[in-house]
């Protein structure tokens, strides 16, 4: 029976491989180190707490063979890839880390072997396909729950459904962080911050028909009492400060039309582009001054008109007074 079951095992594999060869080069690390330099790289390298860290980050290989001999493509499956003969293929030595929602979901993925775009750039993350932008609700162990009940003086279920509790109307005294990227908001909440992860800047919003609103995710997290801070990459480029200022507007915009109270959070690029970076080039009280002198969202778009980002560049100088 074993013989038979191997076969079989064998045979699967077999007929898998030469449909799913990857297009990019297989990685050669083993499964372990690959492992070893993702925990590494968010415990170490993003401040994330080791308890949050295994609650919301799976590593899963693309080509897997369960107990009974059954052949599964845990990264195809969770990010929506279709098998083509020509198309992104499994293999066994491809690995992905998986940013995992409460609900078990996937929200984003880490590859082993990253792919590239037309323009040659290469795609850091991945994202389900067709499911058009979401948060990052991720489970949150009790003791983050304790953390978070403990820098705000409330008292926070240990079980059940963190973000259904959240939602409640008994959460609103509680704070909300809108940040970019899973490694960020998992660097925030193991702060003690309650904080939601958007694929960027543009993700939290969508626009039907010339107007925009607010995803499905955010809306049962925002309403009337609930503060709410944006806290963005602080970009180095000046192109790129004025389409994140654009974007934050917007956001800001609709926040505050929700009943919200926001803030935006700044700091020096020098000190860190993301706010992981911040927490662990400065240290977590960067972060908490950055949070405690975040302006006003009125205020910071006057700041932002004042500094000419919400604005054209200027074009031409003109030295003369008359201009006929």
């Amino acid at each position: 029976m074993s013989q038979i079951l191997l076969f079989s095992t064998r045979m699967q594999a077999a007929l898998l491989a030469p449909l799913f060869t990857p297009c990019a080069p297989v990685s050669t690390l083993s499964i372990a180190t690959f492992s070893q330099q993702i925990r590494h790289e968010f415990i170490v390298g993003s401040a994330i707490a080791p308890a949050l860290y295994e609650a919301s980050v799976r590593i899963v290989r693309d080509l897997e063979v369960g107990p009974g001999g059954e052949v599964s493509t845990p990264i195809h499956d969770a990010l929506g890839w279709h098998y083509a003969r020509f198309g992104y293929r499994s293999q066994p030595n491809f690995y992905c880390a998986l940013f995992e929602n409460e609900a078990g979901s996937t929200w984003q993925a880490k590859l082993s072997t990253p792919r590239t775009d037309a323009n040659g750039k290469i795609q850091k993350y991945e994202s389900p396909k067709g499911e058009g932008s979401q948060a990052f609700l991720p489970p949150i162990p009790q003791t983050i729950r304790q953390c978070i009940a403990q820098r705000y003086g409330v008292t926070i279920p240990e079980e059940g459904s963190f973000w259904r509790w959240y939602s409640t109307p008994a959460s609103v005294s509680i704070p909300l962080i809108v940040t970019e990227g899973g490694k960020k908001a998992l660097a925030l909440l193991s702060q003690g911050y309650v904080a939601i992860a958007l694929y960027g800047v543009n993700g939290g919003y969508r626009t039907i028909g010339g107007g925009r609103s607010l995803i499905a995710d955010l809306q049962p997290f925002v309403g009337p009492g609930r503060a709410i801070t944006l806290a963005f990459d602080q970009d180095e480029t000046a192109k790129t400060r004025r389409h994140v200022a654009i974007a934050l507007l917007r956001l800001g915009s609709i926040l505050t039309a929700a009943g919200a109270q926001v803030r935006v959070a700044q700091w020096s690029n020098r000190w860190g582009k993301g706010v992981d970076d911040l927490i662990v080039q400065v240290g977590p009280e960067a972060w908490n001054c950055a949070y405690r002198d975040a302006l006003i969202l009125e205020h910071w778009q006057l700041w932002q008109r004042l500094d000419q980002r919400l604005t054209a560049p200027v074009n031409l100088h003109l030295s003369s007074a008359d201009l006929s």
